[in-house]
């Protein structure tokens, strides 16, 4: 394959709009991989990239590289891979994700499950009522205002209307586990929400996953939006991703650590 293919991500359970010949049943994109799998996308990228040497010294041709466009509207990278390159780098994985990706092939070889990728025209819906569905998004998952903007980008391009690149910061946001280790502290990411989660201040809240099962995500609330926002994950649109501000995070954990002190 070696016409670059367009391919843009919408809608939810990653469904996907691809151009090019292949039947709809011959590929799987690595944002797929992870979904099956329950990995990062970012894991699945460097696994790709790391077994790409062998399999062009091999064959003699590299993995299809494509793009998608994240909740945000940016342009991201993501693989298309043939079920022989699918299985290659599977084996890098753990028994149970290999089993996951062979059980789906055999399944979409034996027609029994709907095609990954539909090829289907976006439906057009008006600016009112775009705009009601980002205002009951942004209040169900308590949005920041960057996930916000993404959303609006959606309503806003197929319309021609002009809206602004970035929204000013409120303060540098970082993961959990990033500013856990930042603050030199012994809780670990799963104590952390836990804590969270037992004083209001986080909620774990589901989605289907698209295959059967549920995915389950955090989401900040109440007065923990003092110290965070809630982002669009970047591998899954339809779920959110904490993040916190990282000048508040030492105050945050002086707080949980004083409630459960009082426990």
């Amino acid at each position: 394959m070696s016409k670059r293919e367009n391919i843009c991500l919408s809608g939810n359970n990653s469904t996907l709009q691809a151009t090019g010949k292949s039947s709809d049943m011959d590929y799987m994109t690595s944002l797929q991989i992870a979904e099956i799998t329950g990995k990062q996308h970012k894991d699945v990228l460097e696994a790709i990239r790391n077994m790409e040497p062998a399999w062009v010294k091999t064959t003699g041709r590299k993995f299809p590289l494509n793009e998608y466009k994240d909740a945000r509207g940016r342009k991201l990278p993501m693989y298309r891979l043939a079920k022989t390159e699918c299985l290659y780098i599977a084996t890098k994985f753990n028994d149970e994700a290999r089993a996951k990706l062979v059980l789906r092939w055999e399944e979409l070889e034996s027609s029994k499950a709907e095609p990954m990728v539909k090829a289907q025209a976006p439906k057009q819906i008006s600016l009112r009522d775009g705009l009601a569905w980002v205002k009951e998004v942004k209040k169900l998952l308590n949005l920041n205002d960057a996930s916000t903007l993404g959303l609006l980008q959606k309503v806003g391009e197929p319309l021609g209307l002009p809206l602004p690149d970035y929204t000013p910061s409120k303060g540098i946001l970082r993961s959990a586990t990033y500013l856990l280790k930042e603050n030199v502290s012994p809780m670990t990411v799963q104590q952390f929400n836990a804590l969270m989660v037992q004083h209001g201040l986080l909620v774990e809240l589901t989605r289907p996953s698209g295959y059967g099962g549920v995915r389950k995500f955090k989401n900040i609330v109440g007065d923990g939006l003092t110290y965070g926002e809630n982002q669009v994950h970047p591998n899954f649109p339809n779920g959110t991703q904490p993040l916190y501000y990282a000048d508040k995070f030492g105050e945050l954990l002086t707080a949980i650590g004083r409630k459960e002190a009082t426990l």
